[in-house]
């Protein structure tokens, strides 16, 4: 009678599973069931950046049968007016607590102002600050110096190395396998997810990140990304937090930096 009573009190579509859930895995409860996503950026703004001002970003962030969560970013006009590319932004991810009813929010994101993502670097690496719900740091994504093939580092709070980040290679590592994810037909672009230590050779990453092709116009109006997700087996989702905003400044450093061709 009691656990009755106490389901009528939960907003309609949240079941006391799901309630127990969010409340045991935190503010980053939302991902903790989610073994693939696809993030989809929205072509919104597109006119914008054509006349040469970059316009906000937005995702939908989409599970098995529907979408589960929303991204927005934040900017200064004036610095996505002048650093178009290289611009400070935060980023909130939201999801739904029931249908219709209120929103939370998952995680939070911030990019702080950096030198494009290139090779040879020594100072201001491209990265990714991330914060759980409630904004207390879970870690952050950092690119790291390179001479051939890029790579980011996740890491947690602590900043011990959780993985890597970095496309499939070939030749002794100083070559990208375009043969991956079926070849540059495709036109698919993957980031694999490795443990430190391991070889970036494709069938050793334990979880990928592909940029999917659209289709002809939205590839050549505008500069939106679709990414199918896919998650490390063993992964808590804190740690699928950081992944998803890695996602975010690979779609970011991939797709609008002038040396895109690196990474």
């Amino acid at each position: 009678m009691r656990a009755a009573a106490q389901q009528e009190n939960l907003p309609e579509g949240l079941t006391m599973q799901s309630a127990s859930n969010h409340k045991a895995f935190g503010p980053c409860a939302g991902l903790w069931h989610h073994e693939r996503l696809t993030v989809n950026q929205s072509t919104n703004g597109w006119l914008q950046e054509l006349m040469g001002c970059e316009a906000t970003s937005e995702f939908s962030i989409v599970g098995k049968d529907s979408t589960v969560m929303h991204a927005s970013e934040e900017a200064s006009c004036l610095s996505r007016c002048f650093w178009p590319r290289l611009h400070a932004f935060t980023l909130t991810v939201t999801e739904l607590v029931a249908p219709g009813g209120p929103t939370q929010v998952v995680a939070q994101y911030a990019r702080p102002c950096r030198l494009p993502l290139s090779p040879v670097k020594c100072c201001c690496f491209q990265e990714m600050q991330h914060s759980d719900g409630k904004g207390v740091p879970i870690g952050a994504t950092v690119e790291q110096c390179s001479v051939c093939v890029p790579t980011l580092n996740i890491t947690d709070e602590f900043g011990n190395i959780e993985y890597v980040v970095s496309k499939p290679t070939c030749c002794c590592g100083t070559m990208v396998d375009i043969c991956a994810e079926g070849g540059p037909l495709r036109m698919n672009t993957p980031y694999y997810l490795f443990r430190q230590g391991s070889r970036h050779v494709a069938n050793e990453q334990v979880g990928k990140m592909v940029r999917k092709y659209t289709n002809p116009m939205q590839e050549a109006l505008t500069d939106a990304s679709n990414f199918d997700v896919a998650f490390p087996k063993d992964c808590s989702p804190v740690a699928k937090a950081r992944i998803l905003g890695s996602v975010f400044l690979v779609n970011q450093t991939g797709n609008t930096e002038p040396s895109a061709q690196h990474f």
